[in-house]
């Protein structure tokens, strides 16, 4: 194990670190330390939404989101992001107000 020290083979701020288990939301937030944090990939890892990853505090206080094994870009916001409040396609809702639509063109 020193030897992989010396080697500069292991990652000395991971194991140095206080690390705390987030579940990530279905926007791809976490909440941390009274904050809220956007993970910004555009290729989000399968299992990412709703599912664990470990915020790593390292020493010169740093954070380092790692889901299964891999880092991730985060930036701290302000507020939720906004989202479409538009109901999914086969939802009832929605078809009523394509009905809605579809008789206002037609009339």
């Amino acid at each position: 194990m020193i030897e992989d020290i010396l080697r500069g083979e292991m990652d000395l701020d991971s194991i140095f670190c206080v690390r705390e288990e987030r579940t990530v939301n279905n926007d791809y937030t976490i909440q941390w330390n009274r904050g809220l944090f956007q993970i910004t990939l555009q290729n989000h890892p399968g299992g990412l939404r709703g599912g664990k990853l470990e915020v790593e505090t390292r020493m010169d206080g740093n954070l380092a989101p790692r889901f299964k094994g891999t880092y991730l870009e985060f930036v701290e916001i302000e507020g939720r992001p906004s989202k479409s409040r538009r109901p999914a396609p086969a939802h009832p809702e929605a078809l009523r107000t394509l009905s809605t639509k579809q008789m206002t063109m037609a009339g």
